[in-house]
């Protein structure tokens, strides 16, 4: 797919981006149960809270999960205990002071329609069972956090969808924009989707073409309802809430208007997976956000929430990647604003005013390309590995992509595809360097090494000829390689397997964990040339769930033979520290930001307390300009640069949690 030409974007379109970049989505799922819904809102109130909380755009809930509407709808059922048209009073006191207001609709998860119409309900091809919160006999037990039944959205269930969207559009004519939440959930074999795998000639049986009609609905249901709020408003925003997520295909992202990668890094991923999100969306040109919220733990939690510091951090984050930001809140039934997490979302957006205009709108440095993996295991752990390095990278889709760089990564099972072969050949013939691992070069791209059989084990032990830490000992790996030949292709053996005596099962084990390892074998578990090298495992994935120190170093090995003349080295951040280096062409300069927290789990969240202060961090890097100055922006002060040969070397005498830099070059 040819990212950069589908999605390009307009002059226009380029020139609005980040107009609105400090959001907020107010959450508001309200029980039928509690009474006087929206009685203290308040339209001054509600404006001072977003003046202070710096917000220039709130998504706004004209439905909620429990499946009623905020204002007096002829479509749906507006909710039991509201007496007046709560959204349109909020999207007027927010228009009244510059601010937008998108408009939310839940698609996946609506408890009033999925007990009205089971019909509509996600029949899950995994059991065969409505998706489908049953309570009876147990009306009185403590129902666990965040459980919803699932609808599908196909049929009559879409059309009342439509329906819905339709109303919205004409009411609030026109509207900012539409999020549409829970799009993406189980695989479904309702009557729906049975009936129109039929009409295709597909299989409702076999699970691939499930997952191929699961894409053609989903695909449909978007452009459906994109295009219908377009009709009424084509500058309005479409977001379909899932899209950018991890492993959701890419052909749905043009319905996109704009990108968001949620991350609650309390509770769900942590801040190095948006990194990999944003790297993935960078080539497709459209506005990106990093999406995080003010709870202690995550969404839905009163009472709850983060420090000031832990957001501020988390918004510095999102500034590093060169993105806007939105944070999550969620509004008290009655309808009033609560001021403590203005205070710190004000505070955390206060941070962001200084420095967006420098980082946003910006482009990576990198000389590092990865073709992502199929299994995002791999993905994550080849991220965290290169973040660990300071090392920056960008995507690899097309050919064009190549250019610039020195080294190629590719991880585990990342699919090369047939038209990339040539140019990643002619990559390596120009000087190139590969770093690949698993089975990642059996398909298209090979380079010399066959695969003659899989491991039969569970795991297996690998013992390098050079010094990891471990004296010569067999270190594990958790997943098992391949068995491969390299030797007639010109490549040398640095690495070698030992087996366990056998693989764990009922009958056979030994003691509490992995059977020990035999001899080491002739299998080989790292091949080396001048200018490939290739780990025989699934490294990334390995290093991803078990996190090996070890491991890491295995993996260093291979990336320091590989890639020299880094663009950024920064020796004093150790692996918890971040540098990233953007760069904005039309304003002739970079922005190097380094970003360091220490993340630690205190009961069933995550939390981000401590921000130790650094004194003389000493930054070299190798830039394509020649950089005449170099602007702390967060104290003002000037840094000196020093010329070492090729590189610029800089000394930030003393920061906390973030700095940016903004160093300065003359074309």
């Amino acid at each position: 797919m040819k990212y950069n030409r589908i999605y390009q974007m307009t002059n226009k379109e380029r020139e609005k981006m980040f107009e609105y970049k400090r959001k907020v989505h107010l959450d508001f799922h309200t029980s039928p149960y509690i009474p006087n819904i929206g009685e203290r809102f308040d339209k001054k109130q509600f404006q001072e809270q977003l003046i202070k909380g710096n917000v220039q755009s709130i998504t706004l809930f004209a439905k909620c999960h429990h499946g009623y509407m905020m204002y007096p709808s002829k479509v749906g059922t507006m909710h039991p205990n509201l007496d007046f048209d709560l959204i349109g009073k909020q999207i007027e006191a927010a228009h009244e002071i510059g601010v937008k207001a998108p408009i939310y609709i839940p698609v996946g998860w609506s408890d009033l329609d999925s007990i009205t119409h089971p019909e509509w309900s996600v029949v899950s091809f995994e059991t065969g069972k409505r998706q489908y919160v049953d309570i009876e006999g147990r009306e009185n037990e403590k129902r666990p956090e965040i459980l919803w039944s699932q609808l599908c959205p196909t049929g009559e269930y879409l059309t009342f969808v439509e329906k819905i969207t339709e109303e919205i559009c004409q009411r609030y004519n026109p509207v900012d924009g539409l999020f549409f939440d829970i799009c993406f959930i189980d695989l479904c074999v309702c009557e729906n989707c049975k009936r129109g795998m039929k009409e295709l000639g597909l299989d409702p049986t076999n699970k691939s073409y499930v997952e191929k009609y699961y894409k053609i609905s989903h695909i449909s249901m978007m452009d459906r309802l994109y295009n219908l709020v377009k009709s009424y408003n084509k500058d309005a925003s479409v977001f379909f809430n899932g899209c950018c997520t991890l492993k959701n295909s890419k052909e749905y992202l043009k319905y996109q208007t704009f990108y968001e990668m949620e991350v609650l890094p309390t509770a769900y991923g942590n801040f190095d997976d948006s990194d990999f999100i944003c790297r993935k969306l960078e080539p497709l040109n459209k506005e990106i956000f990093g999406m995080t919220a003010k709870f202690q733990t995550e969404w839905g939690e009163f009472g709850g929430y983060k420090t000031k510091e832990a957001l501020k951090y988390e918004i510095a984050n999102c500034l590093s990647l060169g993105a806007g930001a939105i944070v999550g809140d969620h509004c008290h039934p009655n309808g009033y604003m609560d001021s403590a997490t203005y205070s710190n979302i004000g505070y955390a957006y206060a941070y962001m005013k200084t420095l967006e205009d420098y980082s946003l709108n910006t482009k990576r440095i990198a000389d590092v390309g990865v073709i992502i993996a199929d299994d995002d295991r791999a993905n994550l752990g080849l991220n965290v590995f290169l973040l660990e390095q300071q090392i920056d990278y960008k995507v690899v889709y097309e050919k064009e992509d190549l250019k610039g760089l020195k080294l190629l990564i590719l991880p585990d099972n990342a699919t090369v595809t047939s038209e990339l072969v040539e140019p990643i050949n002619e990559f390596i013939k120009n000087g190139g360097k590969i770093l690949a691992s698993g089975s990642s070069i059996f398909g298209n791209f090979t380079c010399g090494i066959e695969k003659f059989d899989d491991s039969k084990c569970d795991v297996d032990y690998v013992t390098p000829n050079f010094e990891v830490g471990l004296e010569g000992a067999p270190m594990l790996m958790n997943i098992a390689g391949f068995k491969t030949n390299g030797t007639e292709s010109g490549f040398k053996p640095t690495a070698y397997i030992s087996e366990p005596y056998f693989s764990r099962t009922y009958a056979r084990f030994s003691g509490h964990k992995n059977t020990p390892f035999k001899e080491k074998s002739n299998t080989v578990a790292l091949w080396e040339k001048e200018n490939i090298i290739y780990f025989s495992h699934n490294i990334f994935t390995i290093y991803k769930e078990y996190g090996s120190s070890f491991v890491r170093n295995y993996i260093l090995h291979a990336l320091n033979k590989l890639y020299t003349g880094r663009i950024t080295v920064c020796k004093d951040l150790s692996t918890v520290g971040r540098v990233r280096l953007r760069e904005n062409e039309d304003g002739n300069y970079y922005i190097l930001h380094l970003l360091y927290a220490v993340q630690i789990k205190r009961g069933k969240c995550y939390t981000t307390d401590d921000f130790p202060t650094f004194r003389e961090t000493v930054v070299e890097l190798e830039l394509e300009h020649d950089v005449k100055t170099c602007k702390d922006l967060i104290t003002g002060r000037e840094i000196k640069l020093k010329k070492v040969g090729n590189k610029t070397v800089l000394t930030v005498p003393e920061w906390k949690m973030h700095s940016a830099l903004l160093l300065k070059y003359d074309r």
